[in-house]
């Protein structure tokens, strides 16, 4: 039998947990997004309030039986799964874009990005 090397990987990101095939509705809006306003127009910044109204736009329209978006033609999916990143982006690495209310004690309890591992 072989001996494996050792690894040290305990703590660090697990990639593989991902099922990247699932995330194929999202990359179809990003290809979509590029085609209308040009490559990574949305890393240039939204409101975090917009990306959450559209995002509860998307899911309202899963909710009442619509699969497909009557605009792009796209799963709704897709613009789901793109907001939440466009949200995630936003808080992590554009904090000028956050507009949330501030919590109870008036502090903004939004994650900061962290290294990766």
């Amino acid at each position: 039998m072989t001996e494996l090397g050792t690894r040290h990987n305990q703590g660090k990101l697990r990639w593989t947990l991902i099922d990247f095939a699932a995330l194929k509705p999202m990359v179809q809006v990003l290809m979509h997004g590029e085609g209308v306003y040009g490559t990574h127009n949305w890393k240039k910044g939204f409101k975090a309030t917009d990306i959450i109204d559209s995002l509860l736009r998307h899911i309202y329209a899963v909710l009442g039986g619509e699969l497909i978006d009557p605009d792009s033609k796209l799963p709704h999916v897709g613009h789901i799964l793109a907001n939440a990143m466009f949200l995630s982006y936003m808080l992590l690495f554009r904090p000028d874009m956050n507009n949330l209310p501030k919590n109870e004690d008036g502090n903004d309890s939004t994650p900061t990005a962290q290294p990766d591992r």
